[in-house]
């Protein structure tokens, strides 16, 4: 059986493809199969694509009309025949022993999900995420929730996950939503037996001005709410515990030539109204 199956969904990365497949390629662990799943790319991504899977058999390509992140990452689950599956995002790139001790530390523990440290790269700077120092086992769903910063980093991609695990347990991405992480991951942490952390290796996050994550419209602010409502109503129906400063969460930013004059936010069941976007003003209920 394949070791680890790394899907990379595609979609208009041209300038920053091949740095992410060159770091897959240069892997050091054996038997490693590469989905690239083109999701309707209209630059010239398949051109590269196509360039990688002559030079390099364990390289796989899917096409697909442009269906969004969680779609072309299901149809890597569905083709992927790894013992565990990893995800990575194709303007991303990671060490190149990356999936080697992550792999090696989830055999050795016999964990459902192993993570690795995360370091966000801007033009000019970059930040670790996350950062771990040390190989440590997690059971108890809220030290694996505390272990990976959840939720205000509910990151897929610096982890790998037992296939089994996620079939047995029915685990796919949310097709059409944005914020897809969200929802899979607390389901993920919380179904899994066991994670262990992995030091010494990172996942290197890139920044783009025109990200999904980066775009403040309120059509994505409202799918990042609606992403957080969905968390928190399995949290409370699995009694998983979150601190209340994390359940207040925008929901709706008024502009005035780009000025902020008024920021929705909700908390549990009702909205909170704030002048500027820090003035509290008025409260009504959902």
């Amino acid at each position: 059986m394949t070791k680890v199956s790394i899907i990379v969904p595609v979609y208009n990365v041209v300038d920053y493809l091949s740095d992410c497949l060159e770091s897959l390629v240069k892997q050091t662990l054996d038997d490693i199969e590469i989905i690239c799943v083109n999701d309707g790319s209209t630059d010239s991504s398949l051109i590269v694509l196509e360039k990688y899977e002559k030079q390099y058999d364990f390289i796989k390509i899917i096409n697909q009309r442009n269906k969004g992140l969680a779609s072309a990452r299901n149809a890597g689950i569905a083709a992927a025949k790894g013992e565990y599956l990893g995800f990575i995002d194709s303007d991303d790139w990671i060490d190149t022993e990356f999936y080697e001790k992550l792999y090696e530390a989830a055999r050795r523990h016999n964990t459902d999900i192993a993570a690795a440290s995360i370091i966000r790269k801007r033009e000019h700077s970059q930040k670790f995420r996350i950062n771990y120092f040390d190989e440590e086992i997690f059971f108890d769903i809220q030290d694996k929730i505390s272990a990976c910063n959840v939720p205000e980093m509910c990151y897929v991609w610096n982890k790998i996950y037992k296939k089994s695990f996620l079939d047995n347990n029915s685990l796919i991405f949310a097709d059409g939503k944005n914020f897809e992480d969200i929802r899979f991951t607390i389901r993920a942490l919380y179904y899994s037996k066991s994670l262990v952390t992995v030091p010494d290796i990172y996942y290197y996050y890139r920044v783009r001005k025109n990200s999904i994550v980066k775009t403040l419209s309120n059509e994505m602010i409202s799918a990042r709410a609606e992403s957080l409502n969905d968390m928190f109503e399995f949290a409370d129906l699995k009694g998983i515990m979150f601190d209340n400063k994390f359940r207040c969460f925008t929901v709706k930013i008024v502009y005035l030539a780009k000025i902020t004059m008024l920021k929705i936010k909700q908390y549990r069941k009702e909205y909170r109204y704030y002048l500027f976007g820090f003035i509290p003003i008025f409260k009504k209920p959902i």
